[in-house]
């Protein structure tokens, strides 16, 4: 799976095996989608600067959103990214992949 993600962002030669951590950046008030950094020691973090998955919410851009995204992984290997949208409807946004890569609604 990781090679997947390393070649969607060009670094074909990755390691084999990494810590992998999923961020928003705050700074762009939750409307840059979600984002990994990979790591081989948990101390030293590289972004891999590729927006994985973005929000696809409501009619404009105001409304698409992302805060405070939560991934996890099954049983079966799927993972799921919960994130709320904004802090005025009190709603959530779910989607869900095999890779990491290519996203589902």
């Amino acid at each position: 799976m990781w090679h997947v993600l390393f070649a969607k962002t060009g670094l074909l030669n990755g390691p084999d095996s990494v810590y992998i951590f999923a961020y928003t950046l705050s700074e762009k008030s939750g409307d840059d989608g979600l984002h990994f950094a990979w790591s081989t020691d948990r101390k030293n973090w590289n972004s891999l600067y590729h927006k994985f998955l973005r929000c696809d919410y409501g009619m404009w851009g105001a409304e698409k959103k992302m805060y405070s995204p939560y991934l996890f992984r099954d049983i079966n290997g799927l993972w799921y990214c919960i994130w709320t949208l904004n802090d005025k409807k009190g709603v959530f946004a779910h989607a869900a992949s095999l890779d990491l890569v290519h996203w589902q609604r």
